[in-house]
């Protein structure tokens, strides 16, 4: 018992050890998986960002590679890392974000302003979308700004923890990305004023070049958009005196007529930006509830195969167990074939013993009958000699008791003798007395 107790040991250590190796090899693997990941990550930001950098403000991105620019950043957010369970198995973290309704109200009342102000941006957070809005107030160099920034196209920001690279590849829980998103077709329509400051400067442009043309003295030209906007609230100011009446209602009719022709397709391009909208909230719909049930696949076959794999652990240890136990009972076995040999060969000693003590306890019967007859005949002698010596001890007893009986009457005899002499002795001594007596008074009266 004892060395099958020390193999057990020896076995169970090096099952451990061998654990040991499995769980640094998977450790590693999964370590080389992530790092692969965060680099392929990274060189996709940075594609898209040169993507984005290169872009002029007329090539603005469509609507496919907004939807590969969107997959990828939800690769990106979602299906990069797993959370360990039992150091083997990957199990991919899921956040669930807000319902499909929540978002297309949220989604139908924020793009208009997104849309009116020239800016749309995506944040997405697992699922959830906020649009945030820039209601700023609409000047040139606030144009000049959001002209640079929003006709970049789709650009994909993913801001990631820095534990992401300390844990090896686990994505935290507040991985997001933003993306900002702006309509190709939009056009923005110049406001007013900006309309009349261009009017007039050109108008003064124009009457500096007939004054250079006559002679007068030349006007530098400052190619800074400050210098620029003083020159052309200057010019404003100096031609709205001379600007007619009914200039100003041409060029107003003619305003109205072009907003009211960007309005119409504004509200066209609004509605069909709706209705892409809607379809892609659809579709993201459809692709939470596909992630959901992968989710759900991936979490039941992880379930599944961390239960094989420990009933495959169980079966192993138990087909290690068996392999000993078969081991120690083939030994046992032969030990038993052994001893059996060895039993087989005293069996046979011991039958021609029992033929032997047979004979003997034959011959042993028969001088044990020959003695329990003698025995009888004995006990019958004794019998009879004790019942003639019962009866002698009575006859004995008989005598005894008469003896002492007589012994008895003896005594008292005796005592009765003793007494009569001594009744005598006093008579003769009271007879000698009065003898003496009488010859003593005798003697007086004869005085």
């Amino acid at each position: 018992m004892s060395e099958l107790l020390s193999k057990e040991r020896e076995f169970i250590e090096l099952n451990e050890q061998l654990d040991l190796i499995a769980r640094s090899v998977l450790d590693q693997h999964n370590s080389n998986t992530a790092n692969k990941k965060n680099k392929t990550s990274n060189t996709n930001k940075g594609q898209i960002s040169q993507r984005s950098e290169n872009k002029s403000p007329s090539e603005m991105p469509t609507q496919e590679q907004f939807k590969q620019v969107m997959s990828s950043g939800q690769a990106n957010s979602y299906g990069k890392t797993a959370a360990k369970t039992d150091n083997r198995i990957a199990v991919l973290s899921k956040g669930k974000g807000q319902s499909a309704l929540v978002k297309k109200r949220l989604g139908t009342e924020r793009i208009t302003e997104g849309v009116a102000s020239g800016q749309v941006n995506h944040s997405v957070h697992k699922g959830r979308i906020n649009r945030t809005n820039a209601n700023a107030p609409v000047t040139s160099l606030s144009q000049a700004q959001t002209r640079k920034s929003t006709y970049k196209g789709n650009e994909t920001s993913r801001s990631v923890m820095s534990n992401f690279k300390q844990s090896g590849g686990a994505t935290p829980a507040t991985a997001t990305f933003t993306v900002k998103y702006r309509n190709p077709k939009f056009v923005e329509s110049p406001s007013l004023e900006v309309l009349v400051k261009e009017e007039y400067s050109a108008m003064r442009c124009e009457k500096l070049n007939m004054r250079n043309s006559t002679g007068a003295t030349p006007v530098a030209s400052n190619t800074s958009l400050q210098g620029h906007e003083h020159k052309s609230q200057l010019s404003t100011n100096s031609a709205r005196r001379h600007v007619s009446t009914e200039g100003l209602i041409k060029f107003l009719k003619s305003k109205i007529t072009i907003l009211e022709e960007d309005h119409d397709r504004i509200n066209q391009e609004m509605a069909e930006q709706k209705e892409l909208l809607e379809k892609a909230l659809e579709r993201s719909k459809v692709m939470e509830q596909q992630r959901d049930q992968a989710f759900m696949k991936h979490n039941a076959v992880a379930d599944q195969l961390s239960k094989t794999e420990s009933q495959l652990e169980e079966a192993n240890r138990r087909l290690k167990e068996r392999s000993t136990e078969q081991t120690a009972q083939q030994k046992e076995l032969e030990t038993v074939k052994r001893d059996l040999k060895i039993v087989t060969q005293t069996n046979k000693n011991l039958e021609k013993r029992l033929l032997r003590v047979n004979e003997e306890l034959e011959s042993a019967r028969s001088t044990l009958g020959a003695m329990k007859t003698s025995e009888r005949e004995l006990k019958d002698t004794a019998r009879t000699e004790s019942e003639a010596k019962d009866k002698q001890i009575k006859s004995l007893k008989k005598q005894r008791a008469d003896l002492l009986n007589a012994y008895k009457k003896q005594l008292f005899l005796i005592d009765n003798l003793k007494r009569q002499n001594l009744c005598m002795e006093q008579s003769k001594m009271i007879a000698y007395g009065e003898k003496e007596f009488s010859k003593v008074l005798d003697w007086k009266m004869h005085d």
